[in-house]
């Protein structure tokens, strides 16, 4: 029943279908789920961890906000790791995935194109067979889906990630490692900007 709530209560945060800051009542999430309140406090912990719930003392649980510094220091780490993975992996794709990854971005529909981007970002980390960059990104994933899910429906950023995804996969045609990890450094970069714009500060 845990996991139950755990993937609810993530589900909700990260789609922002709970707002940033709404209190998360233990009493009412126990009602909701019929269960007590020790599952629920221990799912609330979780979700703590991995920062997308912060626990006040005396006041109870909220959705974690989205802050200025947040942004910065979860993109920046994601910069450097997955930048490091490309320019690593550029070397170790088929020319039959780089053909199909290419095909597949040849498309005016944009839902299709970020799935595509993000199969695209999780090859790349697998290829780069690194188990620390992947354990380190791991940590942030919860994290990751947040922002990713705020920027991927900002006005413009779609498309623009399409045009950054065709940019990354032509430096891993090229097999260029270094043009592979400037590609992706400036993806992200580029959400990054998008998402913190979005915030009120440019």
């Amino acid at each position: 029943m845990k996991k139950k709530i755990y993937d609810i209560l993530k589900g909700e945060i990260v789609t922002f279908r709970l707002s940033p800051g709404e209190p998360l009542l233990e009493q009412n999430l126990a009602k909701r789920f019929k269960v007590s309140r020790t599952p629920v406090r221990e799912v609330l912990r979780r979700l703590n961890h991995e920062g997308l719930v912060e626990i006040v003392p005396q006041k109870g649980a909220f959705v974690g906000r989205i802050g200025f510094t947040d942004v910065r220091e979860i993109f920046q780490i994601r910069e450097a790791l997955e930048g490091l993975a490309a320019k690593i992996s550029a070397s170790r794709f088929t020319k039959k995935e780089l053909d199909e990854f290419e095909s597949a971005l040849d498309t005016e529909d944009l839902d299709k194109a970020e799935k595509v981007g993000r199969k695209l970002h999780q090859i790349i980390l697998e290829k780069a067979g690194n188990k620390r960059i992947s354990n380190l990104i791991d940590i942030l994933r919860s994290q990751l889906e947040r922002m990713y899910f705020f920027a991927k429906n900002l006005p413009g950023r779609e498309k623009r990630s399409l045009e950054e995804h065709r940019e990354i996969l032509q430096a891993l045609q090229m097999k260029n490692g270094e043009l592979a990890e400037k590609a992706l450094r400036k993806h992200i970069v580029s959400t990054m900007r998008t998402v913190i714009e979005s915030l009120g500060e440019g």
